[in-house]
């Protein structure tokens, strides 16, 4: 089954559930939605429906620490979408920065470079 996304930090999964929320999404045809797009040959009606759908999917498929990201944007699977992308890949670049800046800030053993590290 689909793991749910974790939330936002060192124990993200966001890139592995990208990847298995796509597969599912584009299996049931429904890609145009995430993306923001609504093609020509797709009814209102339909791309409504698929919209709901997917915001459901999202929520179904998402921590309850997630929601922060999600419930502005209730009700518009794109922006969702795009809240869920940013906010994990705000928090994976932080986390990245501050291993870094703990690096490069303590002191060193002995001198050595790979002790240090």
């Amino acid at each position: 089954g689909l793991e749910p996304l974790c939330p936002p930090g060192a124990s993200s999964n966001y890139h592995d559930w990208e990847f298995a929320i796509c597969a599912v999404v584009m299996g049931a045809e429904y890609l145009s939605v995430p993306l923001g797009k609504r093609e020509e040959m797709v009814s209102q009606a339909v791309w409504t429906c698929q919209n709901n759908l997917l915001c459901s999917l999202l929520m179904h498929y998402c921590h309850i620490k997630n929601y922060v990201f999600l419930c502005p944007h209730k009700g518009n699977a794109a922006k969702m979408w795009q809240a869920l992308k940013v906010g994990h890949q705000d928090q994976s670049m932080g986390a990245k920065m501050l291993l870094l800046q703990r690096i490069i800030t303590s002191r060193p053993v002995d001198r050595q470079v790979k002790p240090h590290l």
